[in-house]
């Protein structure tokens, strides 16, 4: 059995003449739904994003808000935690 048979599935689907586009994209959404979670970029994406709103918290909360001596210190904390969350994430992908 092949290594990228999951892979080999969106061509075999995309060359298919007899179906129709609609059956065509549930198909290709489907497998898409089969690969491994790693292999999905969105999985990636959205960790990212999430993590870098939560990091911004704190930043933004002080720009906009202006009051540096009264800032919460669950803010800070909950920012602080989430930028070195997203410092761990995006370095233990680099080592694949």
């Amino acid at each position: 059995m092949e290594e990228n048979t999951v892979s080999n599935l969106y061509s075999v689907v995309i060359s298919d003449k007899n179906m129709d586009i609609e059956t065509k994209k549930i198909l290709l959404d489907e497998i898409r739904k089969l690969k491994p979670p790693g292999e999905n970029k969105w999985n990636f994406r959205s960790i990212v994003i999430v993590l870098g709103i939560i990091a911004l918290i704190a930043p933004l909360t002080v720009l906009f808000h202006g009051y540096a001596d009264t800032f919460p210190p669950g803010v800070l904390s909950l920012s602080s935690t989430a930028v070195g969350a997203l410092a761990a994430f995006i370095t233990s992908s680099l080592k694949k």
